[in-house]
C-alpha cells in the first residue's frame, strides 16, 4: 500500500540507486512461472535487477534494508536521499528481498528481508550479512567487477503479472522517468544502458530489450518512437514570435 501506481514504479526505485551507484549496465530479468487455472498462464514469479556499480561494503550492506536509513539522507542533490526507496518499493511487490553486493568479484556479500520470517519471529534485526555466491540464474552474461543484485521473491503484489505488461509498462513509464539518462545528449544524465530480459519456465532466455527514452517533448535520440527511434521529430526553434 505504499502508492506505487503499478510494478514499472516499485522499479523505477531500484534503478535509482543504481544510477547513483555509478553504474553503466543495468540489467532487469523477469523470471517466469507456469501457472495453472482455468488456463496456462505465464506469470512473473521473481525480478532481478542487476548493476555494475561501485556495489556496497559489508557495513553498508547490512543497514540498507533498514526503514529510515540511506547513505543520502544529507545529501541536495541525486535521485533518492530519504532512505526508503529500496525497501519501501520492495516490499510493495515482494514478501522476500535478496541484496547481493561486491566490491571485488571474489567477496560477494548478501542480507535479506523476508516479511514471512519476521511475521513468525517478531524479530527487529535483520540478519548479518554472508559472504555467499550468486545463483548461476541471475548472472545473464559477464559478471561485473563490481555491483549490486537486488531480488524480489514471492511476488504478492506484483502488477501486472505478465511479463509482457510488466515491459509495456517499463517501456512507457521508466523509459520517461529516466529519459536524460537513455539519449545520447548528457547534458541532464550520463548516458546508462538498461535492458529487459524474460527467462521462461524452461529456463529459455529471450532476447534483451534496450530501454531508449521516452521523451514528451520528442526532442531526444534515440527514443522509442514508432519508426522515429534515432531522430528527433520535433526541433528547438529559438526564432521569438511576437
Amino acid at each position: 500500500d505504499a502508492g506505487y501506481k503499478n510494478t514499472s514504479y516499485a522499479i523505477a526505485e531500484i534503478v535509482d540507486n543504481s544510477i547513483e551507484a555509478n553504474a553503466k549496465n543495468i540489467n532487469i530479468t523477469l523470471f517466469e512461472d507456469k501457472v495453472i487455472t482455468a488456463r496456462t498462464q505465464h506469470l512473473v514469479s521473481e525480478v532481478a535487477i542487476l548493476d555494475d556499480g561501485d556495489g556496497m561494503p559489508s557495513e553498508v550492506l547490512a543497514k540498507c534494508l533498514s526503514f529510515g536509513w540511506g547513505t543520502r539522507l544529507d545529501g541536495a542533490t541525486g535521485l533518492g536521499k530519504f532512505g526508503f526507496g529500496l525497501k519501501d518499493a520492495s516490499i510493495s511487490q515482494a514478501q522476500r528481498i535478496e541484496v547481493y553486493s561486491w566490491q571485488k568479484p571474489d567477496d560477494v556479500m548478501m542480507t535479506y528481508l523476508d516479511c514471512e520470517e519476521i511475521s513468525k519471529s517478531e524479530s527487529d534485526l535483520l540478519p548479518i550479512p554472508q559472504k555467499v555466491e550468486i545463483p548461476s540464474k541471475y548472472l545473464q552474461g559477464e559478471f561485473p567487477k563490481s555491483g549490486t543484485l537486488v531480488v524480489w521473491k514471492n511476488l504478492d503484489r506484483l502488477n501486472p503479472k505478465k511479463s509482457t505488461t510488466v515491459i509495456s509498462h517499463l517501456n512507457n513509464e521508466m523509459c520517461r522517468i529516466f529519459r536524460h539518462f537513455l539519449d545520447d545528449n548528457d547534458d541532464y544524465g550520463t548516458r546508462r544502458n538498461i535492458k529487459v530480459q524474460v527467462v521462461d519456465p524452461e529456463g529459455k532466455l529471450g532476447e534483451p530489450l534496450i530501454l531508449k527514452a521516452n521523451d514528451p517533448l520528442y526532442l531526444l535520440t534515440p527514443n522509442n518512437c514508432p519508426d522515429h527511434t534515432d531522430k528527433a521529430t520535433n526541433v528547438i526553434d529559438d526564432e521569438t514570435f511576437i
